[in-house]
């Protein structure tokens, strides 16, 4: 039987699953589905339950299309935007823009939401050394300035995430593969838009509390690291299986950001289709 693993991108407006042969590389199906964005300036939000959805669709519509059983499947991964994702202590979702009642489930905060301009200029006027991990400022579609503007303007929120997690959406999507049982974040998400120490291989906690953010602990923003590819553990959870029509203990991997993935892509064609050409990822 050939064996196959599963790359799952989620866009900003899209969900695509892409079956791979584990012996050519070739890509054997795609299946896509959308997503639903609320803009409601100056917020722009999903839902991680929306989002899941289209996750757990295009992965069934691999297997249904081509008729391929469940354990032709050894191996999920997923690359997202770097969108922001609240849950609370139980794993439910908080709100990421006012009035709290009426956007309950709407716990994504989109990667190009522009309301956090005023705190990542705060954060920029501290000319923290952390700050040369992202080009020397921080922007306001990075997570810590998004995180502040919470605090300030939706403390109810912040104070339940504080209590929650914060997560990156690929790391969020990695998660809850596990039922919520491993909480694994990628060094590329957690570098590229959180300012992780990868090279102390730790958070600066003193750095996040002169900014502002001296509530944020490792349990919200993730204790456990790793780089890109590295095996989760436990794989996927039992759940979560029965909804993505996959086997329980399907290996999983670590993600990373939507467009880095791209660039890695790219690296790893070689010199096949893409050699000799000039890419973009965009």
């Amino acid at each position: 039987m050939s064996l196959y693993a599963i790359g799952v991108d989620v866009g900003s407006g899209s969900v695509r699953a892409g079956l791979v042969s584990t012996t050519t590389g070739e890509i054997y199906a795609v299946s896509t589905h959308p997503i639903t964005t609320t803009t409601d300036l100056p917020y722009k939000a999903q839902s991680s339950d929306n989002i899941w959805s289209s996750v757990t669709h295009c992965i069934k519509s691999l297997l249904t299309t081509t008729s391929l059983p469940a354990t032709s499947v050894v191996g999920l991964s997923f690359d997202a935007t770097c969108s922001l994702v609240l849950l609370n202590a139980t794993d439910a979702p908080i709100p990421s823009y006012p009035p709290a009642e009426t956007n309950a489930t709407l716990n994504v905060v989109h990667w190009s939401d522009q309301r956090a301009v005023t705190e990542a200029g705060s954060i920029n006027a501290t000319a923290h050394p952390l700050l040369s991990l992202v080009g020397g400022k921080i922007s306001p579609e990075m997570q810590l300035p998004k995180l502040l503007h919470l605090k300030t303007h939706l403390p109810a929120s912040y104070a339940a995430a504080t209590a929650g997690k914060a997560l990156d959406l690929s790391d969020y999507l990695l998660y809850r593969a596990t039922d919520y049982e491993h909480d694994t974040r990628s060094l590329c998400t957690t570098v590229c838009k959180w300012c992780y120490d990868a090279a102390a291989g730790a958070w600066d906690l003193a750095f996040l509390a002169k900014i502002g953010l001296g509530e944020v602990t490792g349990t919200m923003i993730g204790n456990e690291v790793k780089p890109i590819g590295s095996v989760v553990k436990g794989g996927i959870g039992a759940l979560a299986a029965r909804e993505l029509g996959l086997e329980p203990g399907t290996p999983l991997a670590v993600g990373l950001i939507d467009a880095h993935a791209g660039g890695l892509g790219c690296v790893g064609a070689g010199g096949g289709e893409v050699g000799g050409r000039l890419c973009m990822v965009r």
